[in-house]
């Protein structure tokens, strides 16, 4: 009977680990295609992750106590990849109510690991007779405090701790990671003007326009700044060039990249843009510029040059907005003149 009996119990066990790995395999197919489907950036969606991961966690930690002790530690992996307090305490508490459910579960159901040491109250010496057999059986009076006191504590200190070695790992990786990429970002700044820089400008011209079937540039160039940095002083001539290259910068956005080539040269690469928006860009700098002239006591004025094409032709057009611009340089040193 007590052979019998024993086998009964293993395919007890069995069945109940089969039901939760089954389970956790149902919930786990059920997340990712509701993942695959869902806005990912919205700000519920992180708790949800988390509620998802608890939960299978807990139905494997119940069916395989024995091993599943480290799956409580994957939603706290989860949670150390946002920066959230909120999100901490949240997944706390969900680790911590799976683990009180997971253990009780378990040792109900007689799959515990709990069991193996619960069971008994007495040293193994106690329950041993001079024959090497067991002669007497005895259970824990207080199995659920123990339960609690031995296992769920313990684990429940762990997670803990866990959670907040990840959560300030994450924030510290996060910080490294957002300080390399502002690091990268004042690399391709220059300094004076807030436009991109030359480097910044030849590393895109190599990468970045080949496949765009219309690009404009635009070419400024600034009028008359030696003779206002003879006559004025240079710090004049560096006001005229912020100035100018503020009022290109106003008009940047991620589809009109701006540069500062030169000493007093500018381009702005216009993605998807043909003439007419290009002319519509130069115009509304001109009013720009006119609209704050007389806060100046000198001329601001650029000689501005553009061409438009294919971006596989950059070079081309670079080399075209040059040449344009040196036409309308000419035209306006003749009008001076005149």
């Amino acid at each position: 009977y007590g052979w019998f009996n024993s086998r009964h119990e293993s395919y007890k066990h069995k069945e109940i680990v089969f039901v939760c790995m089954a389970s956790s395999l149902f919930f786990y197919v059920i997340g990712m295609i509701c993942w695959h489907f869902m806005d990912l950036n919205k700000k519920y969606v992180k708790y949800l992750i988390i509620l998802w991961t608890v939960i299978i966690t807990t139905i494997m930690s119940t069916g395989l106590t024995f091993h599943a002790f480290l799956a409580g530690v994957l939603p706290i992996l989860f949670c150390s990849l946002y920066s959230s307090k909120r999100l901490m305490v949240f997944t706390a508490f969900l680790t911590i109510i799976s683990t009180f459910f997971s253990v009780l579960v378990g040792y109900h159901y007689g799959i515990c690991d709990a069991n193996m040491a619960l069971l008994i109250g007495e040293p193994l010496s106690f329950y041993i007779n001079e024959a090497g057999e067991f002669s007497r059986t005895q259970l824990n009076d207080n199995i659920y405090y123990c339960l609690i006191l031995f296992f769920v504590f313990p684990r429940c200190i762990i997670y803990t701790m866990c959670i907040i070695v990840c959560f300030n790992v994450g924030k510290l990786n996060r910080s490294n990671v957002e300080y390399a990429r502002h690091m990268e970002v004042l690399a391709e700044i220059d300094g004076m003007t807030g436009l991109y820089n030359k480097s910044k400008y030849l590393s895109i011209l190599k990468n970045e326009y080949d496949e765009i079937p219309q690009v404009s540039v635009i070419f400024w160039d600034i009028n008359n700044l030696k003779v206002i940095n003879d006559t004025n002083g240079h710090e004049e001539g560096d006001l005229l060039i912020r100035t100018v290259a503020t009022n290109i910068l106003n008009l940047a956005n991620e589809n009109k990249k701006a540069f500062r080539i030169g000493g007093d040269e500018f381009i702005m690469i216009l993605k998807d843009a043909d003439e007419a928006e290009t002319l519509k860009t130069i115009d509304l700098w001109k009013k720009n510029i006119d609209s704050i002239k007389d806060e100046y006591s000198f001329e601001i004025s650029a000689s501005i040059g553009y061409a438009f094409g294919h971006g596989k032709d950059l070079q081309e057009l670079i080399k075209q907005a040059d040449e344009n611009m040196y036409i309308d340089k000419k035209q306006y040193h003749e009008s001076v003149k005149n």
